[in-house]
């Protein structure tokens, strides 16, 4: 998906910044006009924005309230039409997608320590790193409409783990990956194993 520059992004203190891996994500998803999309911890929502201004029907989650707050202010300057729902994954979360995004933290507990950032549960997925992102992938199938797909980025910090879980519940490809300063990022595409 090409990076639609008009798109305007502000974003607050404590929320996590549009990165590398952002970048990555929206460069791998594929939507199509009419889909409906779920993005899992939307951040500044600019995965959910570049959505939405394809034309998709899209619902941005968070567990955090200022992240929710400052997507939804970035989707009224950019004039788009988004859900927005708190929600710890998928606790508040009872429709089905053709699509779910998930750019998930991925840092362990201890790594994040060092990082100065007041709220780090953007960025811890776990005391090991894995676990919010195995969760995560317990319960999505629940929520994929027939033929849907899940986009998970993970990191070499945390991904043996993820993969291995992900590879016993759904068909998995890596769409693309990168290698940055000290880790490979990388970004998969899950579907449901139809046998």
């Amino acid at each position: 998906m090409e990076l639609d520059t008009k798109i305007q992004i502000e974003v607050a203190q404590d929320v996590y910044s549009p990165s590398d891996d952002s970048l990555l994500m929206l460069s791998a998803v594929n939507p199509r006009e009419g889909q409906s999309i779920l993005e899992m911890g939307t951040g500044s929502g600019i995965i959910s924005l570049h959505c939405a201004k394809l034309g998709c029907q899209v619902t941005a989650t968070d567990i955090s309230q200022k992240s929710l707050d400052c997507a939804r202010n970035n989707a009224a300057i950019n004039n788009l039409n988004i859900q927005f729902i708190q929600s710890d994954l998928f606790s508040n979360i009872s429709d089905k997608y053709n699509m779910i995004i998930f750019n998930p933290p991925y840092l362990s507990s201890q790594d994040a320590e060092v990082l100065a950032v007041d709220d780090k549960r953007q960025l811890i997925g776990g005391e090991i790193g894995h676990e919010i992102s195995v969760e995560f992938l317990q319960q999505a199938g629940d929520y994929l409409l027939e033929n849907g797909r899940i986009y998970l980025l993970t990191s070499t910090e945390t991904s043996d783990k993820v993969i291995e879980r992900a590879r016993q519940l759904f068909l998995v490809e890596k769409i693309v990956e990168q290698r940055m300063f000290f880790e490979v990022l990388s970004v998969w595409e899950l579907k449901l194993d139809k046998n």
